[in-house]
């Protein structure tokens, strides 16, 4: 009796390191890769659900979608043999909806999330870039460029503004926009600056 109760201790002890949700383990360069593949394909799916002429097709005359289209904002693994879990952006073109007018194509960065080994990656925001609209009204048809840094958890997001005579095609004001996220995952607008 003495043996098992000695066993069971020593058991649920390490049970409770394993558990410990301070652990995090090294996430290699080739599974942080892998695992953009992984969310990239998801997005494919997402995207070609809910929308026509996307950046995912082969005849798209955009650039294609690829893993440099994919920001992890955080990633980890639980256990040392584990899945990478984590929150990832991806940055997408389409016209949602498939109305084919003019001015109905736009940009999307949809958030993919997995919160444990088990689980896949979900779906948790359709398009960030509706929120960042809230917070800054940035045009989200003529977005150039995206970029995360994790060290400060901002998003900076290089678009066009159309000036009082511009055509509907043609904005010719260019933004950077730095969004900073918080402990809470909500965006703010930290910073707005001309660059032409």
């Amino acid at each position: 009796m003495k043996k098992i109760i000695v066993l069971s201790s020593i058991l649920l002890c390490n049970l409770a390191i394993a558990y410990d949700e301070n652990t995090e383990y090294q996430v290699s360069q080739y599974e942080l890769d892998e695992t953009k593949y992984e969310v990239l394909e998801k997005a494919k799916q997402y995207a070609q659900s809910v929308a026509c002429m996307t950046t995912f097709d082969d005849d798209s005359e955009e650039n294609l979608a690829s893993v440099n289209n994919v920001y992890p904002i955080n990633y980890y693994k639980m256990f040392d043999d584990s899945k990478v879990a984590g929150n990832f952006l991806v940055l997408w073109g389409g016209d949602v909806g498939c109305a084919g007018g003019s001015g109905t194509y736009g940009y999307s960065l949809t958030e993919f999330q997995r919160i444990s080994d088990s689980r896949p990656f979900t779906m948790s925001n359709s398009d960030l870039l509706m929120d960042l609209y809230e917070v800054s009204e940035i045009n989200t048809r003529f977005i150039q460029d995206i970029s995360y840094n994790n060290r400060t958890n901002t998003l900076e997001v290089v678009s066009f503004e159309f000036a009082p005579k511009d055509s509907n095609c043609c904005p010719s004001l260019k933004y950077r926009y730095n969004f900073k996220n918080s402990d809470y995952g909500n965006w703010k607008l930290s910073e707005k600056v001309r660059l032409n």
